[in-house]
């Protein structure tokens, strides 16, 4: 955990989206789940980015694209407000390049803003993306939350969100179902009602930079195989992309024993991309072979070729480093 507690100091907003900014150095710009605040994803990123610097990579600037008091009547509107204030922000930098790390719904604000960005994206973190949600289950979301007062929602959304975004193992009580709390069941109708009976696959086929794609073996809002066929098609045919499938592990990483395999991993590849921002590293620009240069995954210590889909499991022993 953290020494001392992060100061974060809020360096931008506009319409109900608020950029939180703490540290310095290369922009990491973190889109958060459907709650909005990071409480999806923070506990991974903050961490992360700390043991990156302990290893060597240069300072990085964490940046959350909070919008969980946004009022946007379309998805649409909402990465356009999102879009002005990132690009804002690097412009004051001065930055020309940045890293990208979307959760959930945030990869869909990420994986269009990233490209419009104007400046080089050295990296990208994708957790549980998904190129579209089973109709069912959104319509089912949509007419329950249609009939659902606010103090209902929150009185219920404890338990059925450990249901549907777990297992959560000893995370039950984690900070993330807090957040889910705190939000209004309009909000909650709203941002739900942008996912129903859409596709997004065109959003993340526009996404060039490299990526790690994480998916939890049970996942229970997508259709995992439809997404691991996606996903790894794209890290098949892209350079520097790759997908990993987490098991024992829901939507958002909740059990600390995957929490703290994730970090590991997520820690390797932020130094990886801060190296490639200082041109310390490149991204091979052919397609990978089947013979590609192996990457050594933390949580499980079994070497992956790049482009290859690798199968994690946290609970196995690390083996040694070569």
């Amino acid at each position: 955990m953290h020494s001392e507690p992060l100061i974060w100091t809020d360096v931008d907003a506009a319409n109900g989206v608020v950029l939180r900014s703490t540290g310095e150095g290369l922009p990491l710009f973190l889109f958060p789940g459907m709650e909005g605040d990071g409480s999806s994803c923070l506990h991974l990123a903050q961490p992360a980015v700390e043991q990156a610097i302990a290893a060597g990579a240069p300072t990085i600037e964490l940046v959350v694209v909070d919008f969980s008091a946004e009022r946007h009547a379309s998805l649409e509107a909402l990465v356009g407000t999102c879009s002005d204030l990132v690009r804002g922000h690097l412009q004051r930098r001065g930055a020309e390049s940045c890293l990208v790390w979307g959760q959930s719904f945030g990869n869909l604000l990420a994986a269009v803003v990233a490209p419009a960005l104007g400046a080089r994206v050295d990296g990208c973190v994708l957790f549980s993306p998904f190129s579209a949600l089973p109709a069912g289950r959104t319509r089912l979301a949509s007419l329950a939350m249609a009939v659902t007062p606010t103090f209902l929602y929150r009185a219920v959304i404890g338990r059925l969100g450990r249901l549907a975004f777990g297992p959560t193992g000893d995370g039950v009580d984690h900070g993330f179902f807090a957040g889910l709390r705190r939000m209004t069941a309009g909000q909650v109708r709203r941002r739900t009602g942008w996912l129903r009976s859409r596709k997004f696959a065109d959003r993340f086929a526009r996404l060039e930079a490299p990526a790690r794609v994480w998916l939890g073996a049970r996942d229970r809002l997508i259709d995992l195989e439809e997404q691991r066929r996606f996903f790894g098609e794209l890290s098949r045919r892209r350079p520097g992309w790759s997908l990993h499938v987490l098991d024992s592990c829901g939507h958002v990483v909740l059990p600390s024993p995957i929490v703290t395999a994730v970090r590991r991993d997520l820690a390797l590849w932020l130094v990886e991309c801060a190296e490639r921002a200082q041109g310390l590293r490149s991204v091979e620009l052919r397609p990978p072979s089947r013979t590609a240069a192996p990457i050594r995954s933390a949580s499980t210590g079994v070497s992956v070729a790049e482009g290859d889909v690798s199968r994690d499991d946290p609970s196995a022993p690390e083996s040694p480093s070569p």
